[in-house]
């Protein structure tokens, strides 16, 4: 027989109860905190024998379990061994990164009766043809009252970051966005034409301007102070031979340099 792991917090209780009689009443041999422990075990013993001997992982999503460190070191002994896990989506809330790569299946109110023969297809369930399970009415809330599950705390409830998408809230969506396209590249254009393009009309060419003669740069003084008060003398511009046919390699060949003027230190 098939064994079942559920990993849950005990706000979620009433939900996973429900879910462990309709998957043995599937033929399935379902393991939770309550339902195989007796008084004086020990439960990190039992809990990791529990998953070491079953085939599957069920984790029970909801603000609680997400927020629940027992939760997640069942999650990470469970992947450590790889065992089958398979989240179900109870409760909204934000889902940790280490939850982003498995495909959950959702269980929220209706939605269990609807996808309990997928949980049953994922457990390797054989449904035989046309044949269609006896799933039980849930609730899809939680108990009123907190239960604390090995010191779980509750988080808060956020929509769900992942999961399929709904075509009664996709397909408004498009047609929203295809009439805002219309209406800003449409109604634009036929509120405002774009006026026609007249030819350029001719003109005459312009008379030739008269030479503009810059006047020459004044003379730079031969000696300055700069604003660190440090004497500055004037090298004027000019051309002077750089390099050496007896030299370096990158000193060849003997060429002629043009400087602009420039000022340089009076001394060293």
């Amino acid at each position: 027989m098939t064994r079942v792991f559920i990993s849950y917090s005990r706000r979620d209780l009433a939900f996973v109860e429900g879910l462990a009689a309709d998957l043995q009443a599937a033929g399935l041999d379902v393991w939770y905190d309550l339902s195989g422990l007796e008084g004086g075990t020990r439960w990190r013993i039992e809990i990791e024998k529990a998953i070491r001997e079953c085939k599957y992982v069920l984790v029970v999503l909801s603000p609680d379990s997400i927020a629940s460190e027992w939760v997640e070191r069942e999650y990470l002994f469970s992947s450590n061994l790889r065992k089958e896990i398979i989240p179900l989506y109870y409760r909204p809330c934000d889902l940790p990164l280490y939850y982003l790569n498995v495909h959950y299946i959702d269980v929220q109110g209706e939605n269990y009766k609807r996808n309990y023969k997928e949980i049953l297809r994922a457990l390797d369930v054989i449904i035989k043809a046309g044949e269609k399970p006896s799933v039980p009415e849930r609730e899809g809330t939680a108990p009123d009252k907190p239960q604390e599950k090995h010191g779980k705390v509750s988080g808060l409830e956020k929509a769900p970051t992942r999961g399929k998408p709904n075509l009664k809230t996709i397909i408004p969506f498009f047609v929203l966005a295809g009439l805002i396209l219309v209406a800003v590249f449409v109604f634009p254009s036929l509120l405002n034409p774009t006026p026609t393009q007249e030819a350029p009309t001719p003109t005459e060419p312009s008379p030739a301007t008269e030479e503009v003669i810059t006047p020459p740069v004044a003379s730079l003084p031969a000696e300055i102070t700069d604003d660190f008060g440090i004497e500055m003398v004037l090298v004027r511009a000019g051309e002077f031979t750089m390099g050496s046919e007896k030299g370096e390699e990158d000193e060849k060949p003997v060429h002629t340099v043009y400087l602009d003027s420039y000022y340089i230190d009076k001394y060293e």
